[in-house]
């Protein structure tokens, strides 16, 4: 297995608070998964993408917000709490099942749609492949 590591400006149009990472799994040429990490200034973004024969198959979801300390009247950013979770399941480029967890304190976190994630899975192909070859 071949991995691709891109870092901030070289896969981010707009550059974040904490930076971002993408890492692209290859096993003969041909991606498996991608690792989609993005701190952003209220928490920290993560997303996976699983492919089979270049056709999306899955994605994981995740958005930790970090912890707001009310004595301090500040964000610790060493802890983090999980607001948004969700698992979406594809075939021939639909989506055919999704799986979501909300943490009703905040609805800060929109859910990923079928085209944005299709669309950001393509994307994320994109700039990895130019690295790759």
């Amino acid at each position: 297995m071949r991995k691709v590591t891109l870092e901030n400006e070289e896969f981010l149009t707009n550059m974040t608070d904490g930076g971002g990472e993408l890492t692209g799994f290859y096993k003969n040429k041909e991606v498996k998964k991608i690792y989609e990490w993005i701190g952003l200034s209220n928490g920290i973004s993560v997303k996976e993408f699983y492919f089979d024969k270049g056709q999306l198959i899955f994605v994981y979801e995740k958005f930790d917000s970090f912890v707001f300390d009310a004595q301090k009247n500040e964000f610790d950013f060493t802890k983090t709490k999980t607001i948004f979770e969700g698992r979406y399941y594809f075939s021939n480029k639909k989506l055919f099942n999704r799986s979501t967890k909300v943490n009703k304190a905040s609805t800060t976190q929109d859910e990923s749609t079928e085209e944005g994630l299709l669309a950001r899975a393509n994307e994320n192909i994109e700039v990895l492949n130019k690295k790759n070859n």
